[in-house]
């Protein structure tokens, strides 16, 4: 237990001012009342004050002035000098403040019987809500546990928060943007070390005390306590906060739905802005990571081949990714890696850097979607959303391809969004005869059709893409035109079916989809 805070159970209990104190951060550990020669390591020593004590022992001195103050200023100057603690006090509380101090040790060791029992409820793989209500009814106060971007991810049920401000932070599931703005401004002022000491918060708009502690997984900054004065604390309650930020940390590792925590807070954030998080909060957070959307961006979905993730290498892959992009936000889920970059070339990458993913191939990418522009944080999730789409549709469609646009997908991504039994309303017509004749004749006016729109009416391009003489073409346009009456000279008519054909495409992957799955 820290001198510090012994101190201030002392004043607490005994309502005195000290004479006269130097008090430095030691560990206590043991209490020792009148006891002449003793010189034991993290010790605190009860003694009356004589000119002749020892000034060997290891740990504190509390002097009682029996009306020799002067007498002692010599050794307390030496002691100060030493860098060593000593407290001055009437000889009226001297046996008052042993007791409270005695007790407080008593209660230390009541503490770490607790956190012992918590540990127990941990092992048997008790879950977040069960631990934080034992630690609830021991502290007598409600607590709530909040991520490094200050999230609220838990909290104790079994008493009525009624502080009005964490009422509603917890319905909306975010800290107060007064109380981010104090937690920043103890940190400036005296940036804390990866300990778990507890510190308390002070926000005005709150009337209760708010007691914090920090969680730390291999020294990065995972997620905050807060204890919720409502109804006092004992003397205990400082060890049990700063014990149990180990024991929940525990508990969120083993928890599923909260992995996200142990990535770094840069990480955090993007998986946020992924899940479609906004608001104040999240307007700080984007300020703290200096992630601006002054200049358009670019949302990358990368698929990793099958063979990398059965052997655990995603690592070395995002390694290769952040030398691609340095100043990236990347993260993964869902089996998928994500990267936020700034756009390059007229809402594409650049070819420099196309080159350079696609020697990704050879160490383990399968293909890389790329979302149109992203101009605010909100459109993030809608990008998401979009490229999802857009790996979808091309799985129905059979393409593959190792670099996708959304530019060249979004009629499939629109389509997706549409009831599918309505598509065949939007499919030329001519599309089901080419296909008919083709079946009774084993012709090719289909493809041909498609090939001719795809290479922009272009005879040479579309005659070298099918492998066939150019006259052969012109006889096969002919026949589709004298089958289907269409005009391909009309660039509606043009357009329209260059439309039907992505959606004769989605829907026919949708069927031999299913024709497979009705098969297995």
């Amino acid at each position: 237990m820290k001198i510090s805070e012994i101190m201030e159970e002392i004043r607490r209990k005994t309502n005195v001012l000290t004479i006269e104190e130097w008090i430095l951060e030691e560990d206590i550990e043991e209490v020792i009342y009148d006891q002449e020669g003793a010189e034991r390591e993290n010790a605190l020593y009860f003694e009356k004050a004589s000119e002749e004590m020892s000034l060997t022992k290891a740990a504190v001195f509390f002097f009682v002035l029996e009306e020799q103050r002067e007498m002692l200023r010599p050794v307390l100057k030496k002691m100060k000098k030493e860098g060593r603690s000593y407290c001055v006090f009437p000889l009226s509380l001297y046996k008052e403040i042993y007791e409270v101090v005695k007790e407080l040790m008593w209660m230390e060791l009541k503490s770490d019987r607790f956190i012992l029992e918590v540990v127990a409820d941990v092992l048997k793989g008790e879950n977040l809500d069960v631990v934080l209500g034992k630690m609830e009814k021991r502290l007598k106060n409600p607590l709530i546990v909040i991520d490094a971007g200050f999230k609220i991810i838990g909290w104790s049920k079994g008493i009525e928060v009624t502080d009005p401000i964490w009422s509603v932070n917890i319905d909306r599931g975010y800290c107060s943007y007064e109380f981010i703005k104090e937690v920043h401004k103890i940190e400036a002022l005296s940036p804390f070390p990866n300990s778990s000491e507890p510190f308390e918060v002070v926000c005005t708009a709150s009337p209760n005390r708010k007691i914090c502690t920090k969680i730390y997984d291999k020294g990065f900054l995972v997620a905050y306590v807060i204890l919720l004065d409502l109804h006092g604390t004992d003397a205990g309650y400082r060890r049990i906060l700063k014990q149990s930020a180990g024991v929940l940390c525990e508990v969120l590792k083993k928890s599923e739905h909260h992995g996200q925590l142990f990535a770094s807070q840069k990480e955090s954030l993007f998986l946020d802005l992924l899940r479609g998080e906004n608001g104040e909060h999240m307007d700080h957070r984007l300020n703290m990571h200096s992630l601006h959307f002054t200049k358009p961006k670019l949302l990358l979905s990368v698929l990793p081949a099958k063979h990398l993730l059965d052997l655990s290498a995603e690592g070395h892959l995002r390694e290769k990714l952040k030398e691609i992009f340095p100043m990236a936000f990347i993260c993964e889920e869902e089996g998928l890696l994500y990267i936020l970059c700034e756009e390059e070339e007229g809402g594409k990458l650049c070819e420099k850097t196309e080159k350079k993913l696609s020697d990704l191939t050879l160490k383990g990418v399968e293909n890389i979607i790329i979302s149109r522009k992203i101009q605010k944080s909100e459109e993030v999730r809608v990008a998401f959303h979009e490229i999802s789409r857009v790996r979808e549709a091309a799985e129905m469609i059979g393409e593959n391809k190792y670099l996708y646009y959304f530019q060249e997908y979004m009629i499939y991504v629109l389509l997706l969004e549409i009831e599918k039994g309505t598509w065949n309303r939007f499919v030329h017509p001519a599309l089901d005869i080419l296909k008919n004749f083709d079946g009774h004749t084993q012709g090719e006016l289909y493809k041909t059709l498609e090939t001719y729109l795809s290479c922009e009416s272009q005879m040479l391009l579309t005659a070298e893409k099918l492998s066939i003489h150019r006259n052969s073409l012109s006889y096969r346009l002919n026949r589709i035109i004298e089958l289907t009456g269409i005009s391909l000279d009309s660039e509606v008519e043009r357009f329209s079916l260059r439309i039907s054909f992505r959606i004769d495409r989605l829907a026919t992957g949708i069927e031999s989809k299913h024709k497979v799955l009705s098969y297995t």
